[in-house]
């Protein structure tokens, strides 16, 4: 994955602790849970409540199984996140995590080769 950052949200329907998968890439020191290193006192929080979301939530129903998975550069470039309490699209019972990106890190140069030009073969010879 060298110096390239990659970034993975979503919905995952588990909670990530309790995920293998994701506990497995954790684990790898490929990937970081981004809400759970960025989020102070107490954790990351709840994305999810059968009820309907809401700031605080807490109770029956309620839980984290949507998250933020990145490598170490986006984790460079990640100053924070944000929950979207209500907002349009979501629906009543996710909370949206936005990641909020300083792009100003990666704003290098990047140089690549061309492709070699194909040698005309069939130019080349005649066959007599």
């Amino acid at each position: 994955m060298g110096g390239v950052p990659y970034i993975v949200c979503g919905d995952i329907n588990v909670t990530p602790e309790v995920s293998e998968t994701i506990r497995a890439a954790v684990a790898s020191g490929w990937w970081i849970d981004t809400p759970t290193m960025l989020t102070k006192e107490g954790g990351a929080l709840p994305t999810f409540c059968k009820a309907g979301v809401k700031e605080g939530m807490t109770g029956k129903g309620t839980t984290r199984i949507d998250t933020i998975l990145c490598n170490r550069p986006a984790m460079a470039m990640m100053e924070g996140i944000k929950y979207l309490y209500g907002m349009q699209g979501a629906g009543n019972d996710h909370v949206t995590i936005e990641a909020v990106l300083d792009k100003s890190i990666f704003k290098a140069t990047a140089c690549y080769w061309n492709s070699p030009m194909r040698i005309p073969v069939n130019n080349l010879c005649t066959v007599s």
